[in-house]
């Protein structure tokens, strides 16, 4: 029963998001098209220049890891960052700039190699689309409904003092510290998600089990891959 980081559980949530969103078209204005929409018709012109492939990749292929963009979390720079301000709460272009101006992996839709950055992508179209926190929007269209009571989400929630603490020698030099409050990044699509198994067990069966979480179609489209 112990809250703890679910870490990247968090990108599955936002995937279901993205589902709800789009079969919640009516209001959202965001119909199973958007799949295939590229992301530039959503961000701004001095982003999309900057990312590998960014005037051509979609929605869709972030959310399958086939942009071929670089992962942020493999750059020493994002550590250093993190390590000299370990409470800084990021914003999603912060991140973004260390990864700007590399090179692709690989030609968009080519494959799929797992890249945290993609959800920071998808997290950016969302907010864009509905002009709301997609922070928000996890809680309308997830949280709450499915009464995850004893979840919360870094840094935009305030997390409970009975969070389970983890430890980690963070400078190399044989001094074990206590991690719990530090922020990768956290909360901006791919990760920050902190949850117990009883909440965990509800979106997992909701989703997968019962199958009433998400509409038969866009259960089929979530689990359709491409290469």
């Amino acid at each position: 029963g112990t809250i703890s980081k679910a870490a990247s559980i968090t990108k599955l949530m936002m995937g279901t998001l993205v589902f709800k969103m789009m079969e919640d078209s009516a209001r959202t204005g965001m119909g199973y098209s958007a799949l295939n929409k590229k992301v530039k018709d959503w961000l701004p012109e001095r982003i999309i220049k900057r990312l590998a492939n960014g005037d051509r990749i979609t929605l869709g292929q972030c959310m399958k890891h086939e942009t071929g963009i670089q992962d942020i979390i493999e750059m020493d720079a994002f550590y250093l960052a993190v390590l000299n301000e370990p409470n800084k709460k990021w914003k999603p272009e912060e991140l973004l700039e260390f990864i700007y101006d590399e090179d692709a992996l690989f030609t968009e839709g080519d494959t799929a190699v797992y890249t945290n950055t993609n959800f920071i992508l998808v997290a950016m179209v969302i907010e864009a689309q509905s002009g709301k926190n997609h922070a928000d929007l996890l809680k309308q269209y997830i949280i709450q409904p499915l009464s995850m009571s004893n979840t919360y989400y870094q840094p935009h929630d305030i997390l409970p003092n009975n969070v389970a603490q983890g430890y980690y020698d963070l400078y190399n030099n044989n001094t074990i510290l206590n991690v719990s409050n530090l922020v990768t990044g956290s909360g901006n699509g791919y990760g920050g998600i902190y949850s117990n198994l009883f909440d965990l067990q509800k979106f997992g069966e909701a989703l997968f089990i019962r199958q009433t979480l998400l509409d038969p179609k866009s259960f089929s489209v979530m689990q359709t891959y491409g290469k």
